[in-house]
Order: C-alpha cells, then sequence, then structure tokens
C-alpha cells in the first residue's frame, strides 16, 4: 500500500506517473494557447458603452477595479467545458450575451477589455494543484487547470482572478499570492 506523509506540500505528487507531449518546450505550449484566445470579433455595442464609461474614470487604477468588478460579480462563474470548450474560451460577446463563463471566458473578457482601454493585460495559464511540480512535467496543456489574468500597471505585475467574488480594496490587495507557476499566454511568452 502506498503511503503519503500528512504533512506533504500540496503541490508533491508522490504517485509514479508516465507524461508524454507532444509539445516541444513551452513555447510551443503558448502557440498552442494564443490561437484560443484571440478574440474572434469586435466587442458589443453594450461592453463599448461599459469602456467609455469606465474610461471616464479618474486613473487606470480605478478603470482596471471597474472592469475586473464587473466580470467577477456580474458574469457568473460556471462552465460547460465539453468538446472545444474543454479548451477554447467563448468570446467576450457570447459570454455577455449569456451572463456566465467559466475561468477561460472570464480571463479572456477582462484581459480584452482592459486592452481595449489601454492596459497590459494577457490571459495567464496556472496549475492550481501542482505548483512547483511542475517544473518536472513535460510541456502540455492539461498541466493547467485554471486560467487567471496578468495586468501590467505602474511597473507592478497583478494576477487577477476573474473567477474570486465579494474583492474589495486597492488593486494591490488583489489576485494569487499562492501560485508560483503560470503560462502568460502572449505571442513569444
Amino acid at each position: 500500500q502506498w503511503q503519503v506523509e500528512a504533512d506533504s506540500p500540496a503541490w508533491y505528487l508522490p504517485y509514479p506517473m508516465l507524461l508524454v507531449s507532444e509539445y516541444a518546450d513551452w513555447a510551443a505550449v503558448n502557440d498552442w494557447a494564443v490561437e484560443l484566445f484571440k478574440p474572434q470579433e469586435g466587442l458589443s455595442p453594450t461592453l463599448r458603452a461599459r469602456i467609455t464609461e469606465w474610461m471616464r474614470k479618474q486613473d487606470a487604477e480605478t478603470r482596471i477595479l471597474a472592469a475586473l468588478r464587473y466580470v467577477q460579480e456580474d458574469i457568473r462563474y460556471f462552465g460547460i467545458e465539453i468538446g472545444q470548450n474543454s479548451h477554447r474560451p467563448a468570446s467576450p460577446n457570447e459570454v455577455e450575451t449569456r451572463g456566465y463563463g467559466d475561468c477561460k471566458d472570464k480571463a479572456l473578457m477582462l484581459s480584452t477589455l482592459l486592452r481595449e482601454m489601454g492596459i497590459e493585460a494577457d490571459p495567464a495559464l496556472v496549475p492550481v494543484y501542482f505548483n512547483r511540480a511542475l517544473d518536472d512535467w513535460l510541456p502540455m496543456p492539461y498541466a493547467f487547470t485554471h486560467a487567471i489574468v496578468r495586468v501590467r500597471h505602474n511597473d507592478e505585475t497583478y494576477w487577477l482572478d476573474a473567477t474570486q467574488t465579494q474583492q474589495t480594496g486597492p488593486l494591490a490587495m488583489q489576485g494569487y499570492s499562492s501560485l508560483e507557476r503560470a503560462l502568460t499566454v502572449r505571442p513569444g511568452s
């Protein structure tokens, strides 16, 4: 019988496994993800109106927080992850129309809204359960179990989760601190 120490880190995988991948390196996985996370169409008039409203806000941090709160609170976190939707996010317009999305949908929506306001933002794929164990894995999309958004603002990097709700406070208090690995989905990453 296999026994695991009770205080093993959550990311530690004590069981033997065989990994097989068709990807040569993490850059190839990124290229795969970049194609999936491209918005397929222009934004709807409703989303454009929201961006116009947010652009009236005094500073970029307030605009970032407004977009984050909209995607967190007004778009329900729900996913139907079968077929192509197991990895391909729905377009921001589709997510807005139906009022729900999974982590990939919400990450694409938030990063798209922020980019439209001139803020550097990219979806990021993260291994919620594996963290450091990812260092020993072969490059593969299945290593990632969640999607968040990497935002650069005032020479700082923020990792924002559009699926979190009831977050308050300034931008510096948002996001993840326990995640140790991420694949930022952008050309050349």
